[in-house]
């Protein structure tokens, strides 16, 4: 058996991507293919989309997910470890390593994958992967929702792909974008962040010491920091130039850019006193 995986969670539009392109520009292996700018790899995508639908449930309507049972559970861990090893792994592992591991879980380098699914199937993977690391990042929730909001819009540019994207996605049965009718509304967005969130932090108790919880706005603030923790406790190491390096790539005027919005500054006033956003340090902002 190989090294144990990372494993990212978190809700999207809270810093995933960006936490994912650090890593992987730091070390870490996150698969060949890959949807889009997402850094989501498309093996794990698909198996944990899967056990979504077979729980009637979606990344942005989780709720069914959290009433699997232990039957569900066995057979999601079956299927998952079937293809682990079956041919498939090819797009993960990409031609390089396809033929000197013949199974994911052999991996002998720093090794992961990011989907936000992850936040509700981790228990799943756990039982494949019992030693593995998990990183949850969180964002302030009106960010998190105006971005996941503002992904929507983003989404539509994909009219103006040239046909080659259409025939693609066709033929391969996937696109690299999802719209989401209840994100579009920016109060649902709050309550999706929030279930999220909560779910992550559940796991506290059940990963214990292999769990990292990671604030966004700390991220930006101080992101040598946060990244040297990071690979110690993921057990990777970079140079000190490299993590410079992509620490450089950090934008800090995302940190808490709905104060700049004033509707989103009201409803600020409004949830500010949620018992989750004062416990996450976030009912004293501006």
């Amino acid at each position: 058996m190989g090294l144990p995986p990372v494993i990212i969670i978190g809700m999207g539009r809270s810093g995933t991507s960006m936490l994912t392109r650090f890593l992987e520009s730091l070390g870490l292996f996150l698969g060949v293919d890959k949807r889009g700018g997402n850094h989501e790899s498309w093996f794990f995508h698909r198996l944990n989309q899967w056990m979504l639908i077979c729980a009637n449930a979606t990344w942005d309507n989780p709720h069914n997910f959290t009433f699997i049972d232990n039957e569900f559970r066995n057979d999601f861990v079956r299927v998952a470890k079937r293809h682990l090893r079956s041919a498939r792994r090819l797009n993960y592992l990409g031609w390089h390593h396809f033929f000197k591991y013949r199974d994911i879980r052999d991996l002998d380098f720093p090794w992961g994958w990011k989907d936000p699914r992850n936040t509700f199937t981790i228990d799943v993977w756990k039982e494949i992967f019992p030693k593995c690391k998990v990183v949850h990042i969180y964002r302030h929730p009106l960010d998190s929702a105006e971005s996941a909001r503002y992904g929507k819009k983003v989404n539509t540019e994909r009219k103006k792909r040239n046909w080659r994207w259409g025939v693609r996605e066709y033929l391969l049965m996937r696109c690299d974008y999802q719209l989401s009718a209840r994100t579009g509304n920016i109060h649902e967005a709050l309550e999706l962040w929030e279930e999220y969130v909560t779910k992550a932090l559940s796991w506290s108790d059940v990963f214990a010491d292999n769990l990292r919880h990671v604030r966004y706005e700390t991220l930006l603030e101080d992101p040598v920091t946060v990244m040297q923790d990071l690979l110690g406790f993921l057990n990777m190491s970079a140079d000190k130039a490299l993590i410079s390096q992509v620490a450089a790539e950090v934008n800090l005027d995302r940190k808490y850019a709905f104060l700049r919005n004033h509707e989103l500054v009201k409803i600020y006033e409004q949830i500010r006193g949620r018992e989750l956003i004062k416990r996450l340090g976030y009912g004293e902002i501006g």
